[in-house]
């Protein structure tokens, strides 16, 4: 059998050096600035030459991660599009897609066994696809002979794996500036729409639209016309406050063009429109191109208040060194004339209602006759100084509003006294329980496996001491130096006993302190005890259960707002009798009922809204309430009576409290 020879040492350096030579080239593309298709174009290129492929397609995959023909090199020597439109052709780079990995698949080759994915080409491919922020963005396909050497396969791969990494970068470096114009975009809108409608001066409006809409937008100069009549003159134009020569033939041209193409009403867009034209609109272009010279022209009407009313104004925005105008630069016109519409049509109506004469505003509020008018503002006066001497001399009943809940005097809340698990639950919600009832039990394997080992203990140091003490009884024979030895092992084994006695009792008070005891004899409160607290392990001074007393007093527990207190303790120390209360319970509001209050709180809380609160509570007759009312946590409306105030302070209080705080105080 004939021996294949290897290649010269010469030629595979040279071949080293000139795939490594295109590599460091195509890292350099990668880390360029250029535009996407001439760097997909030159990438894809440099990649099939460096492999010595046949050619190459990359494929580019959109939001639903559908593939897309974007670039391909030597299209014809690869059998044009047919083979790769084929739904398995096209299976199998969705898989390279969804792996994010490379593969090498020979020509027939399939990716599973079912055969959806398959290479259906007569080439070698070389498939990697092109991974950003751990998703696929695009796949590059490469076509190598299938008579190429087996052992250079891995090679292809790991070459087109480099290079997919390389471009990764680039494409990340493209996406980060998509994002940052993209930010500079939405600054320059906001900035735009905060200044367009700063001012209701027509003229001042005017020029802030041409200024600051030349930024906004990159144009080279933006001009505005304004409607007067059927014609629309140059009120504004960007590049500073400059004087505007009217009668200039360049003006002339432009208000021509604005006037044609407001009264088409469609905005025309050069050099993309051209032949399009309307006679009228072409010759108003041309005119205005052979005075000004522009290379790319944007006109767009401004419309009306009304859809059938004609344009206020219109925009004009030139580009004297680009050719076209790019799809952003139409979008960010088109914003611009939004907001600029809205800000001439507000600044237009401003300047009306300046110009109004003042006898057709003031004829509407005043009579012709100065004595009648005299005497209205007179009456007027009257009224209002009768109703400030009404407020401050008339009183009536001041009342403080609050909410608050029913609740049981007597209630109590059960909390585990040792760590354990609730092994059993022998009450649920709403069940009557009486005073030293068991309620629940609690296990604590270790306490109890601890209490063994103690009694085990104690058992053997008991053993001991029995022994000893049979000795010793028989010890009298025995020389001193044992007896002593004999006394001073009892002794010992006798504090050992006694600690262990300690321990164990312990113990036991601590076994004994896992079952759970009713405090009180009353109702069980807590909604669903059973599934909430069976099986659960809890820790010593957790809440288990709350009980209260039904059959008992009950009590209205007022939340009063901080800024009320002062109100309230002053009607305290006013009064000799206590504060009544008058509240209504949430269940039916339609009977009122009456206490008095019994304890005001030391200190301020939070409640479950973040105010600030005093905690009141309002002694109240049970019996008068239904049965069925008094149901712990009931939410009711009260209302403290403090006594008597005029009807403006009644009125009015919050009001001059919140001046006095937040305005007053603030004062230097």
């Amino acid at each position: 059998m004939a021996s294949v020879s290897s290649p010269h040492p010469e030629l595979l350096e040279q071949t080293r050096r000139r795939v490594q030579g295109l590599a460091e080239e195509i890292e350099r593309l990668c880390e360029s600035s250029l535009g996407l298709s001439q760097f997909q174009a030159e990438y894809l290129e440099k990649v099939v030459h460096a492999l010595g492929a046949v050619g190459g397609v990359l494929w580019r995959l959109d939001e639903q991660q559908q593939l897309h023909f974007s670039q391909p090199i030597n299209l014809d020597a690869i059998g044009g599009q047919k083979p790769l439109l084929q739904t398995a052709h096209h299976a199998l780079l969705k898989q390279v897609a969804l792996e994010k990995k490379g593969r090498l698949v020979p020509a027939g080759q399939c990716l599973e066994a079912d055969g959806l994915a398959q290479n259906t080409t007569p080439f070698l491919l070389v498939i990697a696809p092109i991974v950003v922020a751990g998703k696929s963005i695009a796949v590059v396909e490469i076509m190598q002979r299938p008579q190429t050497p087996a052992n250079a396969w891995s090679g292809f791969l790991q070459f087109l794996t480099r290079t997919t990494r390389h471009a990764a970068t680039y494409y990340s470096h493209r996406r980060l500036k998509f994002l940052a114009e993209s930010q500079r975009t939405f600054q320059l809108q906001e900035a735009f729409t905060q200044t367009i409608h700063s001012s209701l001066d027509l003229n001042a409006t005017a020029q802030i639209l041409a200024e600051e809409g030349r930024k906004f937008v990159g144009t080279d100069r933006i001009s505005v016309f304004l409607r007067y009549g059927s014609q629309y003159r140059l009120a504004a134009v960007s590049g500073g406050r400059i004087q505007i020569d009217t009668r200039s033939k360049a003006v002339k041209a432009l208000e021509r063009l604005a006037t044609v193409v407001a009264s088409g009403g469609q905005p025309i867009c050069l050099p993309v429109d051209e032949g399009t034209l309307l006679p009228k609109t072409e010759n108003a272009v041309k005119s205005y191109q052979a005075i000004g010279h522009p290379t790319a022209l944007l006109v767009k009407p401004l419309a009306g208040k009304a859809p059938h009313d004609p344009p206020i104004g219109v925009l004009i925005s030139e580009w004297f060194t680009q050719q076209e105008v790019a799809s952003s630069a139409q979008k960010k016109l088109e914003l611009v004339a939004t907001h600029g519409q809205q800000a001439l049509h507000h600044a237009k109506l401003h300047r009306g209602l300046s110009r109004l004469p003042l006898a057709r505003v003031v004829t509407k509020f005043q009579s012709t006759d100065g004595l009648v008018s005299i005497c209205k503002w007179l009456f007027l006066l009257s009224i209002f100084c009768g109703l400030l001497l009404a407020a401050t001399s008339i009183e009536t009943d001041f009342t403080l509003q609050a909410r608050g809940t029913l609740q049981p005097q007597n209630r109590r809340d059960v909390f585990a006294r040792a760590d354990g698990e609730v092994r059993e639950i022998f009450v649920d919600h709403g069940a009557i329980v009486h005073q030293g009832q068991l309620l629940a039990t609690l296990s604590n394997e270790s306490l109890e496996q601890e209490l063994q080992v103690i009694i085990g203990q104690r058992q053997q140091v008991e053993a001991n001491l029995e022994s000893l003490r049979s000795e010793r009884l028989t010890s009298v024979r025995l020389p001193p130096e044992q007896r002593n030895r004999l006394a001073t092992e009892f002794e010992s084994e006798e504090k050992k006993l006694s600690a262990l006695i300690a321990q164990e009792t312990l113990l036991r008070q601590q076994l004994k302190d896992l079952r759970i005891e009713s405090p009180l004899t009353g109702q069980v409160t807590t909604w669903n005890a059973v599934e909430l607290l069976l099986g659960r392990p809890v820790r010593g001074g957790q809440l288990l259960l709350s009980l209260a007393d039904p059959q008992g007093p009950w009590v209205l527990e007022v939340q009063l707002g901080e800024e009320h207190l002062g109100h309230l303790l002053s009607a305290v120390k006013q009064n000799e009798k206590p504060i009544q209360v008058s509240f209504v319970i949430g269940t039916d509001p339609s009977i009122s009922y009456t206490g008095t209050l019994q304890k005001i709180a030391d200190r301020v809380e939070l409640d479950e809204m973040n105010q600030n609160v005093v905690r009141l509570t309002v002694a109240i007759d049970a019996d008068r309430i239904p049965e069925e009312m008094l149901r712990p946590g009931a939410s009711a409306s009260a209302k403290l009576h403090c006594g008597k105030q005029p009807w403006g302070f009644v009125l009015f209080h919050d009001v001059w409290e919140f001046i006095q705080r937040e305005v007053m105080f603030r004062l230097p």
